[in-house]
């Protein structure tokens, strides 16, 4: 594996309900950060854990992602 495909690997940045883990997904891509919902293969086995949704960034973002998502409050 080159090392452009290991930055190509995604990386969970935040984990809650299906709206936060929207708000958090705007927020990363109006900083300029790709960002992308998925709910893992445990929704697929059990429906009614839906509201787990994870928020997911390409590694070589995850430093700027953490660093967007902690501070959003402090603005």
């Amino acid at each position: 594996m080159t090392k452009k495909e290991e930055n190509m690997d995604l990386i969970e940045v935040y984990r809650g309900s299906e709206w936060e883990a929207e708000l958090v997904k705007g927020l990363l891509e109006s900083n300029g950060i790709a960002a992308m919902i998925g709910n893992g293969e445990v929704a697929a086995i059990y429906p009614h854990l839906m509201n787990d949704q994870r928020v997911l960034v390409m590694e070589k973002d995850e430093a700027a992602a953490l660093d967007i998502i902690n501070n959003r409050e402090k603005k």
